[in-house]
C-alpha cells in the first residue's frame, strides 16, 4: 500500500523510508469470481450492455480501463463519493482510488478527478 514516505518540508523532496512490497496472501479469491468482478467494472466504463453504467466519462481516456464507483449518504443531501480505476484493462499498471467526502448532492465528483490524474499518467 506504500512504497515510500516523502518529505517535503524542506523544499525539495526527501525519501524518508521506503518501503519493499510483501505478499501477505495469495490466490484468496476464485479466479472465475475475479473475472466477473473484472467484466462487470470494464461494463461500467464502456457501458456496454449495462445502460446505467457509471463510469463512461473514463472511456475516452487513451487506454482501457476498469471501475467501480460508490456513494455513502450522510443525511441532509450530503454524500462521500469515490472511484476506484484499474488500468489498462488488459494487463494493469496502475490502481487508483479517489475519495471525496461531503459532497453537495448525488454527483460523482471522485470521476473527473480520476480521469484527470489518469489522462496525466498515460500521457506524460
Amino acid at each position: 500500500m506504500v512504497k515510500e514516505i516523502i518529505d517535503t518540508s524542506a523544499g525539495s523532496p526527501t525519501i524518508v523510508k521506503e518501503m519493499e512490497p510483501k505478499i501477505i496472501r495469495e490466490d484468496f479469491i476464485d479466479s472465475q469470481n475475479l473475472q466477473i468482478v473484472r467484466e462487470g467494472m470494464r461494463q461500467a466504463v464502456t457501458g456496454k450492455n449495462s445502460p446505467f453504467a457509471s463510469a463512461t466519462l473514463l472511456n475516452s481516456l487513451p487506454v482501457s480501463a476498469a471501475a467501480k464507483t460508490g456513494t455513502a449518504e450522510l443525511g441532509g443531501n450530503r454524500y462521500h463519493n469515490w472511484v476506484t480505476v484499474f488500468a489498462p484493462y488488459e494487463d494493469p499498471e496502475i490502481v487508483l482510488t479517489v475519495m471525496i467526502e461531503n459532497v453537495k448532492g448525488e454527483q460523482t465528483a471522485a470521476l473527473p478527478v480520476a480521469k484527470e490524474v489518469l489522462d496525466w499518467y498515460f500521457v506524460r
